[in-house]
């Protein structure tokens, strides 16, 4: 079997390679951090109305080996507690490192703390009595574009909240470049038609989370409102557009204190949104340890309500997607064409499935010679661009 290879795809890989590689020394800040100290992160807030998720790390000294790192872990019990007694528990009374407690009958009225024992060290730690914080509420998603990216802005507003905190979640249903006319049967080193076309790894959605906290202060502001504030950036190309994207965001103010905390670790540590992240070491939250008041611990628990909001962008979102266009098979580039001539070696096939390429479907090369155009696995895949094939439980596709 006859194969045409571009070499001029090899060429450029070869020249890419090292830049990328230079391109991805990345130094990131890292806080000096006395050796064999080890210190507790507590991690979460206090959630009124909804459910507390809590969770528990270590962050350790630089020297630490990244097996240790990542064996060990704190484990014990947390609870939230009322100022009037009220004592809040998870549903099963286990030993875990991550706890999700219901708090969604605690009113919004009066003061709470999170407490938590460290078992293993037969420890307590308690964060400092809070009040609730006021709602807030978000009025808009809305975004601006320009001729390569486009960036997404939030509106909203508080009644007497003047700290803003968000988090969100995205989902998008996107497909691969194309469905799949071929499979390839390995133990025969051939490839096999299919009738009909299959979609099945066609279509996929995707999910990401918030990796940085959403922060906005209006306290130098006559009215508790943020208008437009961009806060998500990403390629006009991207996968986001191609079909359906929802975000949902998670709305809430936070106490001054609380504000200065985060805002703080942002500024000085990178801070990527959890609490893992190596800290600066002039940081201090709110959280204490029973047995050693002067034990250093991670973390700041706030009391507040949280508000959940859902958007779907527009039809005029997806105008602004940059396709590949309805590339006939003559004009898709292939790193492989299989032709089919007399005295195939069938191995050769099975190297380039080896090698990440598959088979898609019969068209023409740039110099007219008909055969099965092989190309990246992911063209047909949906699932090697990070997408599964299952829906999330409550997707709208509209």
């Amino acid at each position: 079997m006859a194969m045409n290879i571009y070499n001029i795809y090899v060429r450029r890989l070869a020249l890419l390679l090292p830049l990328v590689c230079a391109a991805s020394c990345i130094y990131p800040f890292e806080p000096e951090v006395p050796e064999g100290e080890k210190c507790v992160v507590i991690e979460g807030n206090i959630f009124v109305g909804a459910y507390t998720e809590v969770n528990l790390s270590y962050m350790m000294p630089l020297n630490t080996p990244e097996s240790e790192m990542k064996s060990e872990t704190p484990v014990g019990r947390a609870w939230v507690e009322a100022e009037d007694g009220t004592v809040y528990r998870p549903e099963k009374d286990v030993v875990a490192s991550s706890f999700v407690i219901d708090t969604r009958k605690a009113p919004a009225q009066g003061r709470y703390r999170l407490c938590v024992e460290d078992t293993q060290n037969s420890r307590h730690y308690f964060s400092e009595w809070a009040e609730v914080n006021p709602e807030a509420f978000v009025d808009s998603l809305s975004y601006v574009y320009n001729d390569l990216d486009m960036t997404l802005c939030i509106s909203a507003h508080s009644d007497e909240g003047r700290y803003f905190r968000w988090s969100y979640q995205e989902d998008y249903k996107f497909h691969a470049d194309h469905p799949r006319d071929y499979i390839f049967d390995y133990a025969e080193g051939l490839e096999v038609k299919l009738e009909p076309t299959d979609y099945s790894t066609y279509w996929c959605w995707r999910s990401n989370s918030s990796r940085e906290v959403g922060l906005v202060a209006t306290a130098d502001l006559r009215d508790n409102r943020i208008v437009a504030h961009k806060f998500l950036t990403f390629s006009r190309s991207s996968l986001r557009l191609q079909t359906r994207y929802r975000m949902i965001i998670y709305m809430s103010c936070i106490s001054a204190d609380a504000y200065r905390y985060l805002d703080n670790l942002k500024t000085n540590s990178n801070f990527n949104g959890d609490l893992f992240t190596p800290l600066p070491s002039d940081v201090q939250g709110n959280i204490h340890c029973e047995e050693d008041p002067d034990a250093r611990v991670i973390g700041y628990v706030d009391v507040c309500q949280v508000k959940k909001a859902v958007f779907y962008l527009g039809a005029d979102a997806y105008r602004l997607f940059i396709a590949r266009g309805e590339l006939s098979p003559s004009f898709i580039p292939a790193l492989v064409w299989d032709y089919g001539e007399e005295g195939q070696n069938p191995l050769d096939l099975r190297y380039f499935w080896d090698q990440g390429y598959a088979p898609m479907f019969e068209g023409a090369d740039p110099d007219g010679n008909l055969g099965v155009l092989w190309n990246f696995k992911r063209c047909t895949d949906c699932r090697l661009d990070g997408g599964v094939l299952e829906s999330p439980e409550d997707w709208e596709d509209r």
